[in-house]
């Protein structure tokens, strides 16, 4: 079973995961930070300028075919490993 989460961890309290280092001054930082690949980071960058930049609508279309871009890529990756590991045996 797993570990028994808090009230604090329920109601979306503080999680060290989205501390950001010092050094980091801009958006472009933060994806070098967090190791995104380019369909990621423009899926991000995307949401970042939801309201900014094109309409919200155009925005968020491009989030869906950047994210449709990474889960093919990554679905692609599984499979590849899954046959690599079936022709060891």
């Amino acid at each position: 079973m797993g570990k028994k989460l808090s009230k604090k961890d329920k109601d979306g309290g503080y999680s060290s995961y989205y501390d950001v280092p010092k050094w980091i001054k801009d958006a472009v930082g933060l994806l070098e930070h967090k190791d995104m690949n380019h369909s990621v980071g423009e899926a991000f960058l995307a949401l970042y300028r939801l309201h900014d930049k094109d309409t919200p609508i155009r925005n968020l279309e491009k989030v869906m075919y950047y994210a449709d871009r990474e889960i093919k890529r990554l679905k692609r990756k599984e499979k590849k490993k899954a046959k690599k590991k079936k022709s060891k045996k």
